[in-house]
């Protein structure tokens, strides 16, 4: 195996080469054991499109038992034949505790912010580009009195001789000097004091400071104090930063500068500022730094979801398609948020983002790809509405994202593809396989449903044989070509999985069975419908083209994607009416919601024949229009068997 550990989570691609195995005859599985026997098994996911040449076999990890794992664990994993349930050799695999802040943002925005006080104290030079600050306050905190007194005894010390003092009074009348230039640029600045510049001649004698600096210094400061006073009237704190654009690139000990820090810790203002002044003023690179996670200010927005602070950065001139270590972008990485898609909509607004959607990360994977595995049904919607490629493929095995909906069993998804980014259904991987082929191979119905309606091949061959024929020929027969040792490739029919499979692939109709059949559903009163009423009915909805809107008015307008997969979309509503309960009184006060439509007019002349509110149905029983609406819920399994009956 090419990997030996993974996450709790599971999910993880692992790579397994073997002996001969037969494709449908073979499972991968994991088990753990104690002293007392087995307490722990599951199977790897993966279908016969995944074993290739009948030695190697592609497969995801299962979820482990505890999703809450404190330390890693060791378990077994084997090859399994199902027919005679023999095995493999057991090898050893480990499964780690789950890192839920890989990003690291929660650990970050849990570290100890700085109190104002601790940063007042610590001498002059707590910061060198603060250094010249401190000519303006007289110094650091935490010296006082007692350290000029300290300063007082150095001076009178017998080891300072007459020309120390005159070097001080040197510096500290180069030091007037330069203030008192400094005050023909404006009144706010005042010569030294003696006592300061005595103090400056100190710094100078110590070798702190040159002589040149002590006045340059006094110089440097002015525009910091006149920032400080702009800061004081305005208060726009952009004023303050512009004077300190030298500190704006320093980072602190995870390489995260002042703009990481204020999208981590959601500061706006900051950020606002912040971008305001380094795109503004020329210097480094400051918007498009990273940090130890090879991660940008804009990573970050969109890690934390802040469509504010992504509007700031962009606005300022951050660049979208840098990547992170991960090789993802800013758009790789809003496709696999949850709720993403508003922020892939400011994204795309750029040029730049939109001619660079179909580039891959590192593990090969598009924008496209990633919104189809993190099952954000929005998110692809909006990259399809931005001119993503629906036929990419990811890199590993040349899946597109067709593919991966239908290894996910996710029929929203690959409809969405199919109807929405008109995906080609017969596209295939690296080794020839079509979706229909993966559906076919896992058994699932309502794909190969879907799929064999939007017109997939079930006689389209792989590159994959179905076995390899026995060394039976002769020495003559050598030579004749590499290709006669096996049969080439496989149809979604010849990989079946079940029997149901394969007559939806030889062309049976789809019979939906009602989904949760634990459940009964609410039963309403519109199967007592005559059916030639029923016909009439759907006659009018579609040759109005108004069953969309009396869709939305039965509260089913979430299924008019698999409506229009039917043949006779009216009829597939109606039906999914009645099978979640609806009753004729809705389904009238729905058609006259609609507004002048034929059908309306229909379904009242079929109620006025009867005697009052009664309808006989089929069998001559008689049964009352309900008064009271039933309830109708719409959730996943409502969902599916919309596809469902679209097909039929």
């Amino acid at each position: 195996m090419d990997r030996t550990a993974g996450c709790v989570s599971g999910g993880e691609e692992v790579y397994l080469l073997c002996d001969k195995v037969q494709k449908d005859d073979i499972q991968v599985r994991f088990y753990e054991e104690d002293d007392s026997g087995l307490i722990w098994e599951a199977l790897g996911d993966f279908s016969p499109t995944d074993v290739h040449r009948q030695f190697a076999i592609v497969f995801k990890t299962p979820k482990y038992r505890d999703q809450n794992l404190q330390k890693p664990t060791s378990v077994f994993v084997q090859l399994k034949r199902k027919s005679d349930n023999e095995t493999s050799e057991p090898k050893p695999f480990t499964y780690h505790p789950q890192i839920i802040d890989k990003e690291e943002v929660q650990r970050k925005r849990q570290k100890t912010l700085p109190n104002f006080h601790d940063l007042s104290g610590g001498g002059r030079r707590l910061l060198p580009g603060l250094h010249c600050l401190q000519l303006w306050g007289g110094g650091g905190g935490g010296g006082g009195e007692e350290e000029e007194e300290e300063e007082e005894e150095e001076e009178v010390s017998p080891l300072d001789t007459q020309p120390v003092w005159e070097e001080e009074e040197e510096a500290a009348s180069n030091t007037r000097a330069a203030a008192t230039r400094t005050r023909t640029r404006g009144s706010l600045c005042e010569p030294l004091p003696r006592k300061e510049a005595s103090s400056w001649g100190r710094e100078v004698r110590r070798g702190s400071v040159s002589v040149q600096e002590a006045g340059q210094h006094r110089e440097d400061a002015f525009p910091q104090l006149q920032a400080l006073f702009q800061y004081s009237v305005t208060g726009d704190s952009a004023y303050l930063l512009a004077a300190q654009r030298p500190l704006i690139i320093a980072q602190d000990e995870d390489g995260d500068t002042g703009l990481h820090l204020a999208v981590l810790h959601s500061q706006q203002g900051a950020l606002q500022s912040l971008t305001q002044v380094v795109s503004a003023l020329p210097g480094p690179e400051v918007l498009n730094m990273r940090n130890h996670l090879y991660q940008t200010a804009l990573h970050l927005a969109v890690i934390t979801h802040q469509r504010e602070a992504v509007e700031a950065l962009l606005l300022a001139g951050a660049d979208p398609t840098l990547t992170d270590r991960h090789g993802n972008t800013a758009l790789h990485l809003a496709a696999g948020l949850e709720g993403g898609a508003e922020l892939i909509q400011i994204l795309l607004k750029r040029a730049d983002v939109r001619g660079g959607m179909q580039l891959c990360n590192t593990a090969g994977l598009c924008a496209i790809h990633l919104a189809v595995l993190a099952n954000q049904l929005p998110s692809l919607r909006e990259l399809l509405e931005g001119g993503a490629d629906v036929e990419v493929r990811e890199r590993s095995s040349g899946r597109s994202a067709l593919h991966l909906s239908t290894e996910a069993d996710n029929v929203s998804l690959a409809g969405c593809l199919l109807l929405e980014g008109n995906a080609k259904v017969d596209c295939s991987t690296f080794n020839g396989s079509t979706s229909l082929h993966i559906a076919a191979g896992r058994g699932s119905l309502k794909l190969t449903a879907l799929l064999m309606a939007a017109g997939a091949d079930p006689q389209k061959e792989n590159f994959e044989p179905l076995f390899f024929r026995e060394e039976e020929c002769g020495d003559e027969e050598e030579g004749e070509g590499e290709d006669e040792g096996y049969i080439p490739g496989n149809t979604p029919i010849s990989m079946a999985a079940n029997a149901q499979v394969l007559d939806l692939l030889n062309g049976k109709e789809y019979e939906p069975k009602s989904p949760h059949k634990a459940f009964a559903a609410p039963q309403g009163d519109l199967a007592s419908l005559d059916v030639q009423v029923k016909q009439q009915v759907c006659r009018a909805l579609e040759s109005e083209g108004c069953w969309e809107n009396l869709a939305h008015s039965l509260s089913l307008g979430i299924l008019n994607t698999a409506f229009r997969l039917s043949p006779s979309p009216a009829k597939t509503l109606l039906d999914s009416y009645e099978v979640s309960g609806g009753t004729v009184r809705d389904l009238l006060a729905g058609l006259r919601s609609v507004g002048e439509c034929r059908a309306l007019s229909v379904l009242e002349e079929a109620l006025r024949n009867h005697d009052d509110t009664q309808l006989t149905n089929e069998s001559g029983g008689e049964v009352q229009v309900q008064d009271v609406k039933a309830e109708v819920q719409i959730d996943s399994g409502v969902c599916d068997s919309g596809v469902e009956l679209s097909t039929a």
